[in-house]
């Protein structure tokens, strides 16, 4: 060194210092897919390179301490892919459903000739059931690999993408399905979490908007079993779910009483994507219901003739007229017919009726008669005939009560 402020300055002794590149153990942590779906499992892959030694080296430990959003699935080791080098072998120490695991009894083999030893190996993991859909990086310290007295220097980690919980699916229904107007009905909507890989469901929330024209009852009888807190308000026009939680594999429901003064047909629908959870999970169809406000039918009968002989036959008519202000065509329609005592259905019936395609039983010396499955259009009336006999003299009322 020589200086021009000093003349003839100049350094009387060497400086010295190393920069020495250590060899070791490396760990390269990946997943077998970039996303899986909470609540589903994928391997994690573990490869670990020996640049240390040309030593085989072996009975080593990997301590893995992953986020609470991964879980060890399995204490089992998954199998070598292609292309892979061998396998580590060893054991996975953990309690399944853990969030921490220890691989004992590793092996690697030696570095030489340039050439690094490599092994793998495959630990099952589960995106754990109370996960949310996000990226998730697992990182293992550095030291936390340690074969032969060699550790690895750097950490090393990996990042997957949890994805929403398999889908719920939704249904509804009505009962009874038909009312008369400012009549009641039990609307109750089921949430059935049972897809493949179901997760458990926290923060569930629904919200089903009822039809313009229908209303919760005067009193709501809100109830459900999927936890949390449901709401109805009477007179309101919809009912809420806030704060449910759903088990895998498992259904729940909500349920509320309904009412509606106009007659017509109402179709209650539950679009796709209403469900929300914690986890991401939502319906993927929709939910359909339909309430059939009805007003009531008006029934008539008749003998024909209106006098007979003892032991002589008269022909019964009922007619049903479905003519009331809004009325709409009525199907799955079933009525019964009981005689007064000493009235039966004769030897042949001949029983028939204009009630649709519904069936009509009468049975000889019967002491009642009965529709079944019958259907008539709005605005109309049908009728069910039959022959009946009578065993003594006298007067009788036949009457089919409200």
């Amino acid at each position: 060194v020589t200086s021009t402020a000093g003349a003839g300055a100049s350094n009387t002794q060497i400086a010295k210092a190393s920069l020495t590149v250590a060899a070791g153990l490396g760990v390269q942590k990946t997943f077998v897919s970039p996303t899986f779906p909470i609540g589903s499992t994928d391997y994690m892959r573990l490869l670990i390179t020996n640049t240390a030694t040309p030593s085989n080296l072996s009975g080593g430990s990997l301590a893995d301490n992953m986020p609470p959003f991964l879980v060890l699935a399995s204490t089992t080791e998954g199998p070598a892919q292609g292309g892979d080098p061998p396998l580590c072998g060893g054991t996975i120490a953990g309690a399944v459903g853990s969030s921490s695991f220890t691989l004992n009894g590793l092996a690697v083999g030696g570095y030489i000739g340039g050439v690094a030893g490599q092994c793998v190996v495959y630990v099952l993991v589960q995106a754990s059931p109370t996960a949310v859909p996000g990226a998730v990086t697992n990182t293992i310290a550095s030291g936390g690999l340690n074969i032969g007295g060699f550790g690895n220097q750097n950490p090393a980690s990996g990042t997957v993408t949890l994805t929403a919980a398999p889908a719920v699916a939704v249904s509804k229904s009505f009962t009874p399905t038909t009312i008369a107007p400012n009549g009641t009905s039990t609307l109750t909507v089921t949430v059935a979490n049972t897809s493949a890989n179901a997760a458990v469901l926290t923060g569930h929330a629904l919200t089903d908007t009822l039809p313009v024209g229908v209303t919760v009852a005067a009193t709501p009888n809100t109830a459900t079993t999927c936890g949390g807190t449901a709401l109805a308000t009477a007179g309101g026009l919809n009912v809420a779910l806030s704060g449910g939680s759903l088990a895998a594999n498992a259904s729940c429901t909500i349920s509320v009483s309904v009412t509606a003064s106009t007659a017509g047909t109402y179709t209650n629908t539950i679009p796709t994507g209403s469900v929300t959870t914690d986890q991401g999970a939502s319906n993927t169809t929709p939910a359909t219901a339909d309430l059939l406000v009805a007003p009531p039918v008006a029934i008539a009968k008749a003998f024909v003739p209106t006098s007979v002989t003892v032991g002589g036959q008269s022909i019964l008519t009922v007619t049903i007229a479905n003519n009331g202000t809004g009325s709409v065509a009525l199907s799955g329609m079933s009525l019964t017919d009981n005689l007064p005592a000493g009235v039966v259905v004769a030897a042949t019936p001949n029983a028939s009726t204009t009630c649709g395609a519904g069936t009509v039983t009468a049975v000889p010396a019967a002491s009642n008669a009965t529709l079944g499955n019958g259907s008539v259009a709005a605005g109309a009336s049908c009728t069910i005939t039959l022959t009946v006999t009578v065993s003594g003299a006298g007067t009788f009322t036949n009457t089919i009560p409200v």
